[in-house]
């Protein structure tokens, strides 16, 4: 059973893959996400919905652009890729996402990186 699902995206319009989130949430797990600052001020982000749904948003402004994508799942699954979690990523783009299962350690890399990015991140406010 997952127990938290960490999510580091620049670019997030997808209101499908948001929703997932806060049923991922609403089931008890914990769910994180950070994004990019300027990224996460467009109009089509779902930063705001996140948040106002009680799913704890934060932005990193620390480089010109944060541009990875990853989703860590309980530690041990991860995803990667060139992936935006947009609309546009999943009817126009060419992209590509992997998955890898089970790696303890690559993950745990790859979490260790996102709790950085959180904590050098700021709280997501609506303007």
């Amino acid at each position: 059973m997952h127990k938290n699902r960490f999510t580091l995206l620049p670019a997030f319009t997808s209101q499908t893959i948001a929703q997932a989130l806060l049923e991922t949430r609403a089931r008890g797990l914990d769910v994180r996400v950070v994004v990019d600052k300027k990224l996460s001020a467009g109009r089509y982000s779902v930063a705001g919905f996140l948040m106002q749904n009680g799913v704890p948003v934060r932005v990193n402004s620390a480089y010109l652009l944060q541009h990875q994508k990853i989703i860590v799942v309980d530690g041990h699954d991860l995803e990667t890729g060139s992936y935006n979690f947009t609309n546009n990523a999943r009817d126009r783009n060419s992209e590509n996402v992997l998955i890898i299962r089970n790696l303890t350690d690559l993950a745990g890399r790859y979490e260790a990186n996102w709790e950085k990015m959180w904590e050098e991140s700021a709280d997501f406010w609506l303007r």
